[in-house]
């Protein structure tokens, strides 16, 4: 049996009493994780982080469920914003990460995202950080792309572990715009559904 951290992206409806989750786990990077439900049975929640005990298929790239605990439940008090860019992050995560490919550095940052973003006022400018962060444990992130940060934000990258380089050159306005379109275009991302929400 193996025991990781995850956060569940999403669910697909297996039957009436189960269920495939996709989850991002710290040790495995994305994995199908094979979940039973029912009326007296809880379930995986989207968008939570859980300590999993796992274990996996004989002959198959899929996951048994066997425990699940919450590792860090989301602040009920959440303001909508927060919760629109959350769900963003998600979203991110899903399209740009593979399955099977262990990026735990990456887990670390959203789990550090989401205290953040579960504390009770709005979180203002925060996607440029969020979005330049996420960059940066892809290995995508082009300092020329970046916004001019204000003070703030500058002292939560360094806070997040993230070394950026402004020069004159940046833009002298935030905008997250810019570095939500090199995400899409570097893992060919369409479109962001949790987006239109945000608008």
């Amino acid at each position: 049996m193996l025991k990781t951290a995850g956060l569940v992206l999403h669910r697909l409806k297996y039957s009436d009493s189960a269920s495939i989750v996709k989850c991002f786990t710290q040790q495995h990077g994305t994995i199908p994780i094979f979940m039973r439900h029912g009326k007296k049975k809880p379930s995986l929640l989207d968008h939570q982080f859980y300590d999993l005990s796992i274990d996996k298929k004989p002959g198959r790239d899929l996951y048994n469920l066997r425990e699940f605990n919450f590792l860090q439940e989301l602040n009920p008090a959440i303001k909508p914003q927060n919760m629109t860019m959350w769900l963003l992050l998600n979203e991110l995560c899903m399209k740009t990460t593979l399955e099977n490919v262990p990026l735990p550095e990456l887990f670390r940052l959203l789990t550090q995202l989401r205290s953040l973003l579960s504390e009770p006022q709005e979180q203002e400018s925060f996607l440029e950080v969020a979005l330049t962060a996420i960059s940066h444990h892809l290995g995508i992130l082009h300092h020329s792309n970046l916004p001019a940060f204000q003070p703030s934000q500058i002292e939560l990258l360094d806070l997040l572990s993230v070394p950026i380089q402004q020069s004159s050159s940046n833009p002298t306005y935030g905008s997250y715009s810019s570095l939500l379109e090199q995400l899409q275009s570097h893992f060919d991302i369409p479109k962001l559904f949790a987006l239109e929400l945000l608008a």
